[in-house]
């Protein structure tokens, strides 16, 4: 069992002893004599006792619910959490719950991975009692239950061979090679106490050895020195004052009445020779609230322990008390905070001096189940500025605590009473994957832009606001990362993300000395092949047009990219772009085939998530067949109307734009010859229209000449009013002014007919 304060300042498990040890018969006992008997191993905390006598009154027809609230509890404290549950249920099936009962029944449920019943409960509970901090860090949780699941920041090792049937707990590195365990296995022959509420033999302090991997030798050696008549441990040791810290039992003493109970102390003892020596009680603490689980920072200087002493926060607290130089206590021990301390037990804290971060576990957070282990950074000032949970496999739906890991947090170890392991508590080694920085830090994930998956095992550089690589990290298998500020970033910096198949991503942030934490996401994407794929068809009929030939340039190199023909789908897919993710592009197609007019087409875009460019979805790229005397070249590109001041023939600029269009087209098809045609609408005299149409036609055609194309491919002629596209009696019809004038402007029009092919 653990040494832990448990639901309320008197209820201990693991260190709490009552000096009973029994070897009382069950036969010979009158049925009220055998329930006074189980209130008086209740009353005197030997839950161990107390359940199996309270069973075998149950076992006598004695009625449930006379001893259900005291059975339930007293599973509660063995940590017996089917049984306990159980009961529990029993009381709630019969509305027989209180307020503490109900809440315990919450978090037992947790610890039997009946997460949805758990949250019901704590709904109902926040329904007839209120919110507190325990109830709203599970109903209103940021973080799933899956995400703590998936996290794996760890990868544990095989089962350690110092764990036995009975209980270890609470390692502790002791110098290079060594490590020390408290554990509850029996010392050979030796006549040990039993103590009354687990059943089991009290813990000592062993020492085993440890490789430069983190594995831990198979045997174990009793530290005589510091085991006494009580139960001694969890210890931590400073080696810069060859200074122990130890938790330990105190004698009984009344707190009301005839009731007793059990209190934890912090003690030291100096490591002399070999030897513990001169064990000396702290002076921090006191005969009404227990202290425990000391950890003692690298310098010596501070020592962080957990007390459920008044004025916290409710149930266990982590404080820290500083340290003179001979490993004395000096001044008041400061409470963490509500950041760390919960109303319900928050206890076996473990400072890591190399990154200042406290590492903790806790009923209180919201976790798997039981006792989970939480991290905190700590500020310049030893406060808590952030509380994360470590997750899976460290975490699980039973206790998982005493945590403890090595300088560059790459193994470490913890203690668990999980199934599968050799006793009731177990120590279980891990591989740390996920290296938890402190200063000011980077929070973010890493994930696909496309499929928004989880990247694992991308890196994330820190750089300063040149580009001066000062750190990186690698996300972990969920995508998350965290990166902490070097030193001497105090300017905008940058976080660049790189993974093989997947372009860099880059992200400048501004710097805030005053922010503890930056929230940082980055996407990745990924590398894609871009190519072009398009089916080219008759514009008139929609069919498909094989063997045409497309030739794409790539502008900004000035070259040819590529030349390919049209299968007989009457589709084409080019070979991939030699362009990435969000690069601009600037392509021209030149469509050929005989029979038909040729035509170029430019596409200018930034490439996205997509490698497939279909050409089809970004411009028009059906040709139109060619019939001598017929085809006007107004069908195949946009020609507005070719504007002439009034009673002029010259070729305004916006006139000249439009027959560069003409002029592109021919140079397409150098075989091609057109006449084009000027036609005015019916009002004026029918030779003035004549002439002044003439003058237009032939100066268009002048201007086409002039732009490269030969005079003898085209020919301008003007045709007045004598083909009208709409009759004067269908423009007389029109209602209003307005109509009548675009009527009139559909007669006013110039036609490019192509009248041979050479």
């Amino acid at each position: 069992m653990k040494f832990v304060m448990k639901r309320n300042q008197n209820i201990m498990k693991g260190l709490a002893f009552t000096f009973i040890a029994t070897s009382l018969s069950l036969t010979g006992y009158a049925q009220q004599s055998r329930l006074k008997y189980a209130d008086k191993m209740y009353a005197n905390e030997g839950y161990y006792y107390a359940s199996e006598a309270y069973e075998d009154v149950l076992a006598r027809k004695t009625d449930s619910a006379t001893v259900a609230v005291k059975l339930a509890d007293s599973y509660d404290k063995l940590g017996d959490i089917n049984k306990a549950a159980a009961w529990y249920r029993y009381l709630k099936r019969n509305n027989n719950l209180n307020k503490e009962q109900l809440l315990r029944l919450a978090l037992l449920e947790r610890q039997l991975s009946n997460y949805d019943e758990s949250k019901k409960l704590m709904d109902t509970y926040v329904q007839k009692y209120g919110q507190n901090d325990v109830a709203s860090s599970i109903v209103s949780a940021s973080t799933s239950i899956a995400e703590l699941q998936n996290k794996k920041w760890f990868d544990l090792k095989p089962r350690l061979s110092v764990n036995t049937p009975a209980s270890e707990m609470g390692l502790s590195y002791f110098g290079k090679d060594n490590v020390l365990i408290a554990s509850s296995k029996r010392q050979g022959k030796s006549s040990m106490q039993v103590h009354s509420w687990t059943g089991q033999y009290y813990y000592s302090v062993f020492k085993a050895t440890i490789d430069a991997s983190g594995n831990v030798g198979k045997k174990m050696k009793a530290i005589k020195k510091i085991d006494e008549k009580f139960n001694d441990g969890p210890v931590s040791f400073n080696e810069k004052n060859n200074v122990i810290y130890f938790s330990r039992n105190a004698e009984f003493y009344t707190v009301s009445g005839n009731k007793k109970s059990s209190i934890l102390k912090l003690y030291k003892a100096d490591y002399k020779d070999g030897k513990f020596k001169n064990v000396k009680e702290l002076g921090i603490n006191g005969d009404d609230f227990s202290c425990a689980h000391p950890s003692v920072s690298k310098d010596g200087k501070r020592l962080y322990f957990a007390s459920n002493r008044s004025g916290g926060m409710g149930g266990m607290d982590i404080y820290y008390v500083n340290l003179d130089s001979e490993g004395n206590t000096s001044g008041s021990p400061v409470n963490l905070g509500p950041k760390v301390n919960t109303s319900e037990n928050d206890m076996f804290p473990y400072f890591n001096s190399e990154e200042g971060i406290l590492f903790f576990a806790s009923e209180g957070h919201f976790g798997l189940g039981g006792l989970d282990v939480f991290v905190s950074r700590m500020d310049k000032a030893g406060m808590p500025k952030d509380v994360e949970n470590l997750g899976s496999p460290v975490n699980g739906p039973y206790d998982d605590f005493s945590f403890v890991n090595n300088a560059t947090q790459t193994n470490g170890f913890f203690s668990s009473n999980r199934p599968g392991g050799s006793g009731s508590d177990d120590i279980y080694a891990f591989n740390q994957l996920y290296v938890i920085r402190n200063r000011a830090v980077v929070n973010g994930s890493l994930t696909d832009l496309i499929t928004n998956n989880k990247i694992d095992n991308g890196t994330i550089y820190l750089a300063d606001k040149n580009g001066n690589v000062v750190d990186s990290v690698k996300s972990s298998p969920d995508g998350k990362f965290n990166i902490s500020l070097a030193e001497g970033i105090n300017d905008e910096f940058k976080l660049i993300a790189k993974k093989d198949g997947y372009n860099q991503e880059l992200a400048s942030i501004p710097f805030d000395e005053s922010k503890g934490e930056y929230a940082q996401d980055l996407k990745l994407m990924p590398i894609l092949n871009y190519y072009f794929v398009g089916t080219i068809k008759d514009k008139a009929n929609g069919e498909i047009i094989k063997d045409v030939k497309v030739t794409i340039t790539d502008l900004d190199k000035n070259q040819v990219f590529e030349t390919v023909q049209t299968a007989s789908a009457g589709d084409f897919k080019t070979k991939e772009l030699p362009y990435g993710y969000k690069d601009k592009t600037s392509y021209r197609f030149k469509i050929e085939k005989d029979g038909y007019v040729a035509k170029t087409v430019d596409i200018s875009s930034m490439l996205d998530t997509k490698e497939e460019i279909v050409v089809n979805d970004l411009l028009n790229i059906d040709l139109t067949k060619i019939e001598v005397g017929k085809t006007d070249l107004n069908e195949i590109v946009d020609i507005k109307p070719i504007f002439f001041d009034f009673n002029k023939a010259d070729i305004r600029p916006d006139a000249a734009i439009e027959l560069n269009k003409v002029v592109a087209i021919m140079k397409d098809n150098p075989k091609m010859v057109i006449e084009l045609r000027s036609f005015t609408d019916n009002r004026g005299s029918k030779a003035y229209n004549k002439t002044l149409s003439d003058k237009r036609a032939k100066s268009s055609a002048k201007y086409i000449v002039s732009q490269g194309i030969g005079a003898d491919r085209i020919a301008g002629k003007g045709y007045g009013a004598d083909i009208l596209v709409v009759s004067d009696a269908e423009i007389a019809k029109a209602k209003t002014e307005e109509e009548k004038e675009a009527l009139h402007q559909k007669n006013r029009r110039t036609e490019f007919i192509i009248v041979k092919m050479k």
